[in-house]
């Protein structure tokens, strides 16, 4: 689980990125908090600036189904085992990186990448 909570790193960076979130120091060194935070805030300034459209509605939803499930996995599983708060069978790291990896092949679906 901790693995797979390190490999949602690279794919919130790369949201991140996408959306050209700008932090003073180098993201490697933001709390995922804070990166989501600012991912919102540019999602939000982008329904702004985008025209009405099939376009905006589909990026929209992307960024937005993304932001949200970085959320779900910061509280559901990163925080508990980065801290070493809980313990994950077989079952349950299973049932994770099974998780995991059908978000990560959805944000390459979505053009994200490293």
């Amino acid at each position: 689980v901790f693995h797979s909570m390190r490999v949602l790193e690279f794919g919130l960076r790369a949201l991140a990125a996408d959306l050209n979130v700008q932090f003073p120091q180098p993201i490697e060194l933001q709390q995922w908090q804070n990166i989501i935070e600012k991912i919102e805030s540019e999602i939000r300034l982008l329904e702004q600036r985008l025209g009405k459209g099939v376009h905006k509605s589909q990026k929209l939803q992307f960024y937005g189904e993304a932001a949200s499930q970085f959320w779900y996995f910061k509280e559901a599983w990163r925080n508990h085992v980065a801290h070493s708060r809980t313990f994950y069978d077989e079952k349950g790291a299973l049932k994770i990186m099974t998780h995991v990896r059908d978000f990560m092949e959805h944000l390459a679906a979505g053009g994200l990448h490293e």
